[in-house]
């Protein structure tokens, strides 16, 4: 009975030791790949050139001193990119998506997704909005969509449950139904913030896990500036 306890302990005790290896090395490779895919485009901020590597890649979304840098796809619904990188290869980072129903020209709310990685990486730093001190010096999101670069001002920043819907809504029936969302969204945030709304703005939606409690979810809203 002790051989077989003992084999039993050094059997988990190996596959344990696997799955944090390959953990980490998973997050080293695909850290070094977008680390290359970054560098070329800052070098000519053309997005029309990582089409090359991915079809599905329609921009590029920036938020400075976060390392949040990278390439953003459209699949054909919300759950492929959960597990598959920007490459298409299955990859447990998954990759940083656009809701497949959003049309950047169309629709006034843009929502972008990415996982909440233990090892820093994705949308994991949008964690640091929990904090004020933070959300007071870092408010601007940078997103390329097709070679039109645009800036928005981080305006809320809350924590959801993933059963809430509502923040993930792209069409409005009227300028006031768009108003009325948008104070919705502003009143949920953690920290105060100042923007009076008309209808005519155009917005920026992050949503990745969060780990308060079960299948919550961490959302942060920008403005578009210009």
């Amino acid at each position: 009975m002790r051989k077989i306890i003992l084999i039993i302990c050094v059997v988990v005790l190996i596959f344990s030791s696997y799955m944090i290896i390959d953990y980490f090395y998973s997050g080293v490779k695909t850290q070094n790949m977008y680390r290359d895919i970054s560098r070329s485009y800052h070098e000519d901020k053309d997005t029309i050139e990582l089409k090359k590597i991915n079809g599905n890649i329609i921009g590029w979304i920036q938020i400075p001193e976060t390392g949040i840098d990278f390439p953003v796809v459209q699949g054909e619904d919300n759950d492929y990119y959960l597990n598959h990188d920007i490459k298409g290869e299955q990859d447990k980072h998954g990759a940083i998506f656009m809701d497949y129903r959003v049309r950047p020209d169309q629709h006034k709310n843009i929502i972008i997704y990415g996982h909440n990685m233990k090892d820093g990486t994705m949308f994991e730093p949008l964690n640091r909005f929990k904090k004020q001190e933070f959300w007071e010096d870092h408010r601007y999101i940078h997103l390329d969509i097709g070679g039109k670069e645009h800036r928005y001002q981080v305006f809320s920043a809350y924590v959801t449950s993933g059963e809430d819907t509502d923040y993930l809504q792209i069409c409005f029936a009227s300028p006031q139904d768009f108003v009325d969302f948008l104070n919705r969204m502003k009143k949920r945030s953690l920290f105060p913030s100042q923007p009076d709304f008309t209808g005519n703005e155009n917005i920026i939606t992050l949503s990745t896990c969060s780990y308060e409690y079960k299948d919550a979810r961490l959302v942060v809203h920008g403005i578009r500036v210009d």
